[in-house]
């Protein structure tokens, strides 16, 4: 049995000899294979797409374990709203759009809190600097706690513009943290968040339907 978590979705960002890599595999190894596991019914739609209709596809959407992630007892108090964004610091996780989404006059009102790490975490907070969010877009690096980190946040945001999200994980465990999420139009993220219902979905890369 296979299990594809979503390399297929982004092959194209992949570097070439990793796509090479990727794709000769498949070739290789898919004889072998009875069934496959995808954790979303995009991704299972994908893998349709990539290998054909040989072996059966099914979704295992990805679980989260409820007895560690929980929501807060009581409601956050405090006068600043709060969003979070849990996720790698690299190109096409939306973590770029949310930062564009924020305004200087958010200060002491609303405060962007961005949980996670990665290459271009020196260019986003010079983004953040550059227009004058010092005061309202916070960066805390890798967070070992991420159950405290959704609890003291009010909305999960997920903007994913140039990535397909196969699921997001980051969005369910916000979301069995209590919180809503605002996610974009991107893969899987749609199903993760129900539009109106849990959370808002908009599209990728409008920065004015974000903010």
């Amino acid at each position: 049995i296979g299990v594809e978590h979503g390399a297929m979705l982004n092959r194209d960002a992949l570097l070439p000899m990793k796509c090479l890599v990727h794709t000769g595999s498949l070739a290789v190894v898919q004889p072998l294979f009875n069934a496959f596991v995808a954790v979303s019914d995009v991704m299972a739609e994908e893998v349709h797409r990539t290998l054909g209709t040989r072996v059966p596809v099914y979704t295992v959407p990805n679980g989260v374990d409820t007895t560690r992630f929980t929501p807060r007892a009581q409601r956050r108090h405090g006068d600043i709203f709060r969003l979070g964004v849990g996720a790698r610091l690299v190109a096409g996780k939306g973590v770029r759009e949310a930062i564009l989404a924020m305004k200087p006059e958010d200060a002491g009102e609303i405060e962007l809190c961005i949980a996670g790490d990665g290459p271009q975490r020196a260019e986003l907070e010079r983004l953040a600097r550059d227009r004058d969010l010092a005061a309202c877009v916070r960066f805390l690096g890798q967070v070992a706690d991420m159950t405290a980190f959704w609890q003291s946040c009010d909305v999960a945001v997920h903007a994913a513009n140039g990535l397909r999200e196969s699921f997001c994980l980051s969005v369910a465990e916000a979301q069995a943290c209590g919180l809503p999420a605002i996610v974009s139009n991107a893969g899987a993220l749609p199903s993760v968040v129900a539009h109106g219902v849990t959370g808002i979905v908009v599209r990728p890369g409008d920065i004015a339907e974000l903010r």
